[in-house]
């Protein structure tokens, strides 16, 4: 290769513009990603950030403004839901009606030697937790193992059609 094409191929300038448009399309998809900001009102002059007396301070008006926040409720529902797995057994198998049979898990983060499994639940059986397949009810989360296999762990095994293998899957906490 010469050395003039060589330089316009994988010359600085070009690798440069090449970092921009990577740079715009990584800007793009995280702003698609959602976020929670929440606004902290201080009594008086904002503290820094890196003075440890005010540690105290600080924590307590982050949970004020996110207590107080329209977003928390839907924060804690993304917390929540980010603990769940879904899993396809197989591929989509045709049945006789033409619609693709699924089978699929839901698994938890948590094993049953974890004590947060529990305390998990026993929120989400607080809360009233349900999954729901394309707005339809599948299973209500209990504390009481209806949901556990018999090692302990959460699993939860749901059977549905759908018209193609492309189709979306709507599954909601």
């Amino acid at each position: 290769m010469s050395v003039i094409r060589r330089i316009f191929r994988d010359g600085f300038i070009l690798r440069l513009f090449r970092a921009f448009i990577a740079s715009l399309k990584s800007d793009t998809k995280r702003h698609k990603e959602p976020y929670f900001k929440f606004d902290v009102e201080y009594d008086g002059y904002e503290p820094s950030l890196d003075n440890t007396t005010k540690m105290q301070q600080l924590r307590d008006y982050a949970r004020r403004a996110i207590s107080e926040s329209l977003e928390e409720e839907r924060l804690v529902r993304r917390v929540f839901a980010k603990y769940f797995i879904f899993e396809l057994e197989s591929d989509p198998k045709r049945g006789k009606n033409g619609q693709f049979i699924c089978t699929k898990h839901i698994f938890c983060c948590f094993y049953n030697n974890n004590k947060a499994l529990k305390v998990l639940l026993d929120q989400l059986e607080a809360r009233s937790a349900k999954f729901l397949l394309y707005g339809q009810l599948i299973i209500t989360l209990t504390a009481s193992g209806s949901c556990l296999d018999p090692d302990g762990n959460f699993c939860a095994r749901l059977h549905f059609e759908v018209h193609d293998r492309q189709s979306p899957i709507s599954i909601q906490l």
